[in-house]
């Protein structure tokens, strides 16, 4: 992987990375914290999101919110481009009380309205936010403030066009499209701490153990059990982050014993339950 052009500090991270063979088997599903703009340069594949699969071509931008598991499916035949930026929700807070930046992110359901095509955009967004800031690269004073700033305009404009869209729709996001996987991801997040098994999803969806996980693999990029982990991962610690002792997180989250989930955690995230602290690990697209 080839890193082009990159800044971080403790509220934002920006990367533009190409990969001239890209491999499939080094973009897996996952989910993060942080908020996430993607931007589509080059490449062939699709994205899957929580169930949904939105095809990629030069141009698609990609919103993905907190803990929204979602992964590529990359072709290796094509060298694969792309931007992502991962900032905290809280970013523009104070500029923007009423969160109408991250209106597109929040406001909709789970996996839906996560794309949008390039001719929705007034021009090139790479070229109108980003290229001259990267042309500069470490030679602008005061960087975060540019960075910040080409954010700002492509959120307005994200914005702008997320309106329109509910406008046309009579104020809802569209999200009669339930099919395959969507179904029993929905049942999976609505039920994530209860009991969950193939047993009991082959009972509700009246499908067979092998069709579910078949569907589940095709559509969310991974199997039921491997995306009940993540998610409860996920929860988990943001809930001992909040002052939750993990003992009790292990229980509340759905885990049967401290000594899977402490194993669990530490191969998620690299540490342990009760060494967790407020932290920004932004994962790469």
């Amino acid at each position: 992987m080839s890193l082009i052009y990159s800044f971080e500090d403790c509220d934002i991270k920006f990367h533009h990375t190409l990969d001239e063979k890209p491999d499939p088997e080094n973009f897996s599903l996952h989910t993060h914290f942080e908020l996430e703009v993607y931007y589509f340069i080059k490449g062939k594949g699709k994205y899957l999101v929580e169930g949904n699969i939105y095809e990629l071509r030069p141009g698609t931008v990609l919103l993905m919110r907190s803990a929204e598991a979602h992964k590529i499916v990359i072709d290796p035949s094509e060298p694969y481009e792309r931007i992502a930026i991962h900032f905290m929700p809280d970013l523009f807070k104070r500029l923007d009380r009423e969160e109408l930046l991250i209106s597109p992110f929040l406001n909709r359901a789970l996996g839906y309205e996560n794309s949008y095509d390039p001719e929705e955009f007034a021009e090139n967004i790479w070229k109108k936010y980003f290229s001259a800031l990267e042309a500069n690269a470490g030679s602008i004073p005061g960087e975060k403030i540019f960075v910040f700033s080409a954010l700002l305009s492509l959120l307005t404009e994200i914005c702008a066009i997320f309106k329109k869209r509910l406008e046309k729709r009579g104020g809802g996001a569209d999200i009669n499209k339930e099919r395959g996987a969507k179904p029993i991801i929905d049942y999976i997040n609505k039920n994530l701490f209860g009991e969950l098994s193939l047993d009991i999803l082959s009972g509700v969806f009246f499908l067979s153990r092998s069709q579910i996980n078949r569907i589940f693999k095709k559509e969310a990029g991974t199997s039921v059990g491997e995306y009940i982990r993540i998610k409860r991962l996920m929860a988990a610690r943001e809930r001992i982050e909040y002052g939750e002792p993990a003992g009790e997180v292990c229980i509340s989250c759905g885990f049967k014993d401290y000594s899977s989930f402490y194993r669990a955690y530490r191969d998620k995230f690299g540490y342990s339950p009760k060494m967790t602290e407020k932290k920004k690990d932004f994962v790469g697209c």
